[in-house]
Order: C-alpha cells, then sequence, then structure tokens
C-alpha cells in the first residue's frame, strides 16, 4: 500500500493485490480515482487532478442522498415539503447541494488484512 500526499491535507491511498490490479482512492470527497490493471488505466481520469477540487464536478466522489437532480430543489415526504439548496443553474438540486460530502476531506485508517 502506497499513501502519497495530494494537495494541502489530501493523500492518495493506492492499494493493489498480487493479480496486477491496483486502484486510487483520495482522502478528498472519499473519491475514488484511478483503476488500473496490469499498469494500464481502466477508468476515464481527467487531465490533471485540480478537478478534484471543483465543487461542481462530480467524478468519483461520494455524494450525499441523491445521484441526480432534484427538480425545483423540494419534494414532499409524509405530506411534508422538503426545500433544498438551488446548485444547479439556480433551479434544480444536484447531488445534494454545494456544501455535501463532494467537497469534504475525511479521515482515514489503513488496515491490511490476508487474501481471501
Amino acid at each position: 500500500m502506497i499513501v502519497s500526499v495530494m494537495k494541502k491535507d489530501d493523500v492518495l491511498i493506492v492499494v493493489r493485490n498480487d493479480r496486477k490490479m491496483h486502484i486510487v482512492f483520495t482522502n478528498h470527497s472519499a473519491a475514488f480515482k484511478d483503476l488500473y490493471f496490469d499498469n494500464k488505466l481502466l477508468t476515464l481520469k481527467p487531465l490533471d487532478d485540480t478537478i478534484y477540487y471543483d465543487s461542481c464536478n462530480f467524478q468519483g466522489k461520494t455524494i450525499r442522498r441523491s445521484a441526480g437532480r432534484i427538480i425545483n430543489a423540494t419534494y414532499t415526504l409524509n405530506n411534508r415539503v422538503a426545500y433544498l439548496e438551488k446548485n444547479n443553474f439556480g433551479v434544480d438540486n444536484l447531488h445534494g447541494g454545494k456544501n455535501e460530502l463532494h467537497s469534504k476531506d475525511f479521515n482515514y485508517s489503513i488496515s491490511e488484512t490476508e487474501d481471501y
């Protein structure tokens, strides 16, 4: 396992197995960055890592509550109307809002286990 600093307090966490695969995560937004097999990239990757700090970009990031758009940023549950942040062109709610999980840094711990 390799851990390296990405930006500020953010780190890249690389997990490898003995089957020529490895995956790269970051603690910023608990993002899944890359998946490799035999050192060949299998995932679409942004041209540079600064995109992970763009709060309007959700690629590979952990999101909250909704994985899409909520029209007019409102919904009704049990006869109660919930009003959400209008973060998608000022009209709809996208992925829970501007300051949700996709923009947070996560604490993490590393533990190694035996293969199955």
